[in-house]
């Protein structure tokens, strides 16, 4: 390769990167952005229990979803085109969101279209981020840069129920929310825009693939306990962190306050991801594991032992440290497991039927739990789950017949 060629390499791998950080700082952001609605549809009286079900739905839909997108995109190449349009499918969302507020008669009736499109528009980034900076960075760094791109994804997740507040206090919920979902659109035009010679790229690396790929079917046990594992502390992490805002809410009676705790609880995953992106590196994604879940289930434990405001914000916030390193330990570790020709896919699976579908069961039944038993038995239930999980990490498998790489 010539130093020419070699910088056109270089170029494309920064862009793709680039879009890659933009993509899941919007994802993320977008993923808490019903749970801030939440708190302004039970206002339209609409249940809770309603609502958290309606979640549940988007997350299952993602959760489907994302293994077919990630097959496509391991066989298509056109990762940047399809992460894209996550993100323009999550400007549509939010467009017809608005549509139930001016229309609050029935907003029930036109929550259905707009959660089922937000579960659609959810299943494109992580199982194609991964793929992506696995693929631009080509083993590099890989866990660094994990780490970076998954801290802009929690940085969306503090920053957006703020900006989703400030929207709604100067247009109204009805401009607010169209507004939001034009800016979100503009984003996803620009992420193609950026991506697009990427995917040129990556589909003519996808022709030079070797055909002595081995078989997928000999990480099938790894697959499967990885996602039972991801799957259990989704359903304990989801049930608490979606109703952490109409949690403080509820406390409060102030959206605006319960919005600046949420940020401040949402950003220290910000420091998190760089941080687990580099413990991955050096001490292995099956030690960073035990270490993320044990710690996320036993920092949970204050809040429930405890009365006191400032210990429980602090639980919370050690919480979602733990809950939200998922992509660079979870996904980082997988994607350094399995042959890159089926790691779009691998994550996929991991990501969609382990966190996602977990998500939509732990929110279904943290808003069910709520409604009838308040904030603090539900989150006391919920809490087992992670026990669940932490009791499945000792069946990790430590070695792959047939694979060099150490587990």
């Amino acid at each position: 390769m010539t130093s020419a060629e070699r910088s056109e390499t270089s170029g494309v791998g920064t862009r793709a990167l680039v879009a890659a950080v933009l993509a899941h700082f919007i994802n993320d952001g977008n993923s808490i952005v019903f749970s801030v609605l939440i708190t302004y549809y039970i206002k339209l009286d609409i249940s809770l229990a309603f609502l958290g079900s309606a979640l549940a739905f988007s997350n299952l839909v993602s959760g489907f979803l994302s293994e077919r997108i990630g097959f496509l995109a391991d066989r298509s190449g056109r990762r940047g085109g399809m992460m894209a349009l996550g993100i323009g499918l999550m400007g549509i969302a939010q467009i017809i969101f608005s549509a139930s507020f001016f229309y609050s008669q029935v907003a029930s009736l036109l929550l259905v279209p707009c959660v089922l499109i937000l579960g659609i528009a959810r299943a494109f980034y992580h199982p194609l981020g991964g793929s992506i900076i696995a693929f631009a960075t080509k083993g590099k760094s890989f866990s660094r840069h994990m780490g970076i791109n998954g801290s802009f994804g929690s940085l969306g997740r503090a920053v957006f129920p703020t900006i989703v507040v400030v929207f709604i206090t100067i247009f109204g919920e009805t401009l607010g929310t169209f507004s939001f979902g034009l800016v979100l659109l503009a984003f996803g035009v620009l992420i193609y825009i950026i991506s697009r010679s990427f995917d040129n790229f990556m589909i003519g690396e996808s022709r030079k693939s070797p055909s002595n790929t081995p078989s997928l079917s000999r990480y099938r046990r790894f697959i499967l306990i990885m996602t039972s594992i991801f799957l259990m502390n989704a359903v304990f992490s989801s049930s608490i962190t979606n109703y952490i805002l109409p949690y403080y809410d509820h406390v409060y009676n102030s959206k605006s306050l319960a919005a600046i705790i949420a940020g401040i609880i949402f950003l220290t995953p910000v420091i998190g991801q760089p941080v687990q992106g580099v413990v991955v590196g050096k001490i292995g994604g099956r030690k960073a594991l035990y270490i993320t879940i044990t710690s996320s289930v036993l920092v949970f434990s204050i809040f429930l032992m405890t009365q006191n405001v400032v210990a429980q914000v602090a639980s919370l916030a050690g919480l979602a440290f733990f809950v939200f390193t998922g992509f660079p330990v979870v996904i980082g570790y997988a994607s350094m497991i399995t042959p890159r020709e089926y790691i779009t896919r691998v994550n996929a699976i991991i990501w969609g039927l382990g966190s996602t579908l977990g998500s939509s069961i732990g929110s279904a039944i943290g808003g069910t739990l709520i409604q009838f038993y308040g904030y603090h038995t539900a989150f006391s239930i919920c809490w087992l789950f992670g026990i669940v999980a932490i009791g499945l990490l000792p069946l990790l498998p430590r070695k792959i017949e047939g694979s060099s790489v150490k587990l």
